[in-house]
Formats: structure tokens, C-alpha cells, sequence
């Protein structure tokens, strides 16, 4: 059984073949390692990913820990995807590691996902390792867990780690969803109160 990729036939122990996001694609583990181009430099990998339309790469398993150098930081990693642009869409995290962000340098976690681009090169979420407190447009915010961002870099959503600003409590797991400009998007959530509500508040209306 082969894959072909760059003009050449690749034997693999067999394929499989899955759709992400409208774009059909092949993987096929390799009877045999091989150094291969990739969009970010040569390495010797153990399977490969597709796209089965145009045969470019789009993800790989590196046969050997690598550390990926980036412009928000040295990232350790066994795999990692790419969009057909050439641009790094996921890169699967082994450890916890540091990245630099737009609030500063922080330290983000392997355990539930992995590190997410936007084809523009943006980070477009990950998981943190720790809570970190963020300055937004309703004030100082200390979040947890999943931090997702606009392709233009600002902040799109993140959970509360507990937090109490012009006097509304936010419990712990509160999903905070901002607007591109920075305002919060007012919305009735799982965590806040099950009372129907409309206060009104310094950072807008809000449904308890």
C-alpha cells in the first residue's frame, strides 16, 4: 500500500481517510521512517497526512521528539498540522511549555488541547496551565482553562477563575465571551443564576 506525496511513492501499513472541516484527508503510517519536506523544514517522520485533493502535506508524526522554533516560542512537540497555505494550524504539545501572547510570556498545558492557529499565523486558543489575570475592557480579569482569540489577536472568550468586578460575582467556570472591540457579549450562561432577570449593570444589561 503507498501514499504518494512530492512526486513519490511512500509505502505505508495502511490508510485512513477522515473529513475536517469540508477538506477530505489521507493518513497513512509509514512501513518505514523517511526525512520529508515540510512547510516548516526537513524531518524524519513515521506517518503522514494529506490532503487528498492536491496531495499537500497536512500533518505529520515526527519519528523523534522535535522542538519547533516559532515567533511566540520553542514548542516540543511529536506532531503537528498545517493548513494548505503552509501556515501551522495545530501543534500537538507533550508538555506544558511557555509562549510568548498578548499578555505577556505565559505557560499553557498539554493535558486537554493543544496549541491552535488562524491561517494568518494568530494564535487562535489553547489551554493554560495555570490561571493568569488579563486586563480587559470591564476590567482586571483572573481566567482558567481555555483561552480562544480573533484572527486579529484579541480575546474572544475565557472562563473565570473567580471574579467579582463592579460588584457582580462571577462564579468559577463562567465563560466570558468578548466582542472584537474588547465589550463583553452579555449572555444568559449554564453558571450564572437560573433567575430571569434583566439587571442592569456598569458593564450592561444582564440576564440572572
Amino acid at each position: 500500500m503507498k501514499i504518494i506525496y512530492e512526486g513519490k511513492e511512500l509505502a505505508v501499513k495502511w490508510l485512513t481517510y477522515y473529513n475536517k472541516e469540508n477538506d477530505n484527508i489521507v493518513q497513512g503510517p509509514l512501513i518505514e521512517p523517511i526525512k520529508i519536506k515540510t512547510p516548516i523544514g526537513k524531518y524524519e517522520v513515521d506517518v503522514i497526512m494529506l490532503f487528498k485533493d492536491s496531495q499537500e502535506l497536512e500533518g505529520v508524526h515526527f519519528r523523534e521528539m522535535q522542538i519547533i522554533k516559532t515567533d511566540i516560542g520553542n514548542l516540543k512537540t511529536s506532531s503537528l498540522h498545517f493548513y494548505k497555505n503552509g501556515q501551522i494550524e495545530s501543534v500537538d504539545l507533550d508538555f506544558f511549555t511557555k509562549i510568548k501572547t498578548i499578555f505577556g510570556e505565559i505557560e499553557i498545558s498539554s493535558k486537554y488541547s493543544g496549541l491552535y492557529f488562524y491561517k494568518n499565523g494568530n494564535i487562535k486558543k489553547f489551554w493554560l496551565l495555570n490561571p493568569i489575570k488579563v486586563k480587559t475592557a470591564i476590567g482586571d480579569l483572573t481566567l482558567q482553562k481555555e483561552l480562544s482569540f480573533y484572527k486579529n489577536g484579541k480575546l474572544k472568550s475565557g472562563y473565570s477563575a473567580g471574579n467579582f468586578i463592579h460588584n457582580i460575582k462571577f462564579n468559577k467556570d463562567f465563560l466570558f465571551n468578548f466582542e472584537k472591540n474588547g465589550n463583553l457579549i452579555i449572555t444568559k450562561s449554564d453558571w450564572m443564576k437560573e433567575k430571569k432577570d434583566i439587571v442592569k449593570t456598569p458593564i450592561g444589561e444582564m440576564l440572572f
